[in-house]
């Protein structure tokens, strides 16, 4: 059981990393300028434009409830579709694919909201 317990952290740890591009849209921002000549040099123009735009707008949508409903909308779009493919190979019943989905949808919703207010 400990080795269950482990990996479950492990792979929750990597699941809340997903959720940090997911739900946090500021990390799209910076992503789009790494290739920019002077990016990550203290100084550099580039760096400038980033603080700048990160002061200004870096607040935007860091809230619970818009984290909750990206969460909310990535166990609906990725988790359910996932589980019921699977699930349907396996030959399990709608039952279960909804009780698997519906834990994976409130997990990420609360992952979600937690990672965008506080991350």
């Amino acid at each position: 059981m400990g080795l269950v317990f482990f990996l479950t952290y492990i792979f929750s740890c990597l699941v809340g990393f997903a959720l940090i591009s997911i739900t946090i849209h500021q990390m799209g921002f910076q992503s789009a300028l790494m290739n920019e000549e002077g990016f990550g040099k203290e100084g550099a123009e580039i760096m400038t434009y980033i603080a700048d735009f990160v002061s200004k707008y870096g607040s935007n949508f860091r809230m619970f409830k818009h984290g909750a409903l990206l969460g909310t909308l990535t166990g609906i779009m990725v988790a359910l579709p996932i589980l019921a493919i699977n699930s349907l190979f396996e030959r399990k019943s709608w039952k279960y694919i909804w009780i698997n989905a519906g834990y994976w949808i409130i997990s990420l919703m609360l992952m979600g909201g937690v990672i965008c207010q506080f991350a």
